[in-house]
This record gives structure tokens, C-alpha cells and sequence, in this order.
């Protein structure tokens, strides 16, 4: 966080495809992070991948290998991203097969002959990564439209209580102008000069509050809507 507010950044993204690789890969972390970048107008892009092996490259680096468990590992992340409610959601990767991310079509695992290298298997299906991306995109776009819904519901109730208590207003100063007329009529008749002008004001700045308030009423009626 410090890297991004000090540093001018629009946000944070996670990158690596390794759980609790760092504090921004740990899952547990994103509904925190969501939050933290939406307080100062910044994004939180979680990234969601089948797995992590990049031991060919790195061979110090076992700590980061993440077992693809034939798709179970990607459905996990996906769905800790979904749940943080995350504007933007990243894949990692396509086909970064150097570090074993790679979600593109593949037959079954082979062995290498040369190296003895063996990837981690799809399984029967080489499709089987894009097919739990689409599912898992599916998932996102049903909540976000829950979500939706019920914010816009919640929106909904507060505004017409809002323009209950405005309606309330509105009466009061309907019986305010009232008065004040019947004064000034009282005024004029009775000769009061002086009097008679400052009750005329206050009639004119009733009058200005109950078209600020009409005004005010037909936006939120708008809203509703």
C-alpha cells in the first residue's frame, strides 16, 4: 500500500499465480485491499491462476510451487477474488508455460525426452482451463448484478424516505405562507407600512424555499424511477 500512495500509483495488482507468494497474493488479504484502494479512488486487481511452477527457471524457488489439483487451484482463486468483490479481475497467464501458469488448450501431460520435464496435467480435456474461465466469469457477472440490484434497492428505500420527510417539509412551509399571507393581508388593510413590507419578504423567501424543495423532490422522484 505504501508503494502505491507514496508513489502516485492508480492501484495494485498481484501478478503471481503463487498464493501467499507476497502479502498482496494472499487471498485473505483482497477484501482489505479492495477496500483500502477504493477509500482513495485507486483499483485492486487480484489475479487468479490454475497454478505456479517455475522450477526450470528458478529452481530455488520450490516455496512458490503451487499444485494445479486439476483445476481446483484456479476455481479457489477465482472464487476469493469474486467474494472480495474486486472491479477488475487478471488472469495469469495465457500461456506462460515458464512458469507453469498457462491456461491455453494442451493435450494430456508429456514427458520430456530430452530434459524429463513433465507439466502438470489437464487432463482429458485440453479445453479444460478456458471452460472453468468461462464458468467462472459467468459466477462473477451473476453476483455483480445481484449486488447491483440490492444497492440500487437500498438506494431505492432510502429515497423515498428521503422525500417522505421532504413531503413533511414541504407542508410546513405550505401552513408558514399561509400565515404569513393572512398576516400581511392584515397588514395592508390595518396600514402597518413597515410591517406589512417585512411580512411581504418573508412570503417571498417561503415561497423561493418551496420551489427549492419541489425542485429537490422531483430529482429524487427521478431517482426512484
Amino acid at each position: 500500500e505504501r508503494y502505491a500512495e507514496v508513489g502516485g500509483f492508480d492501484g495494485l495488482y498481484t501478478y503471481f499465480a503463487a498464493t501467499a507468494f507476497s502479502d498482496g497474493t494472499r487471498t485473505s488479504e483482497w477484501p482489505r485491499l479492495v477496500t483500502w484502494t477504493s477509500q482513495r479512488n485507486k483499483l485492486f486487481i487480484p489475479c487468479v491462476g490454475p497454478g505456479y511452477d517455475d522450477s526450470r527457471l528458478r529452481p530455488w524457488n520450490a516455496a512458490s510451487w503451487r499444485y494445479r489439483a486439476m483445476g481446483r487451484y484456479y476455481q479457489d482463486m477465482w472464487e476469493a477474488a469474486i467474494s472480495s468483490e474486486a472491479q477488475i479481475i487478471g488472469v495469469t497467464s495465457f500461456n506462460e508455460w515458464g512458469e507453469g501458469t498457462q491456461i491455453e488448450p494442451a493435450a494430456a501431460s508429456r514427458q520430456s525426452a530430452t530434459s524429463g520435464y513433465k507439466y502438470q496435467s489437464y487432463g482429458p480435456d485440453p479445453n479444460l482451463y478456458l471452460n472453468l474461465t468461462a464458468a467462472a466469469v459467468a459466477t462473477w457477472g451473476e453476483r455483480r448484478l445481484s449486488r447491483g440490484a440490492h444497492a440500487r434497492s437500498i438506494m431505492a428505500e432510502a429515497l423515498v424516505t428521503e422525500d417522505a420527510r421532504l413531503e413533511t417539509q414541504h407542508q410546513s412551509l405550505r401552513a408558514k405562507a399561509e400565515r404569513l399571507y393572512k398576516k400581511r393581508t392584515g397588514c395592508v388593510r390595518a396600514r402597518l407600512g413597515a410591517g406589512g413590507g417585512k411580512l411581504f419578504r418573508a412570503i417571498v423567501q417561503a415561497s423561493e424555499e418551496q420551489r427549492a424543495l419541489d425542485e429537490t423532490r422531483e430529482a429524487l422522484r427521478q431517482r426512484i424511477r
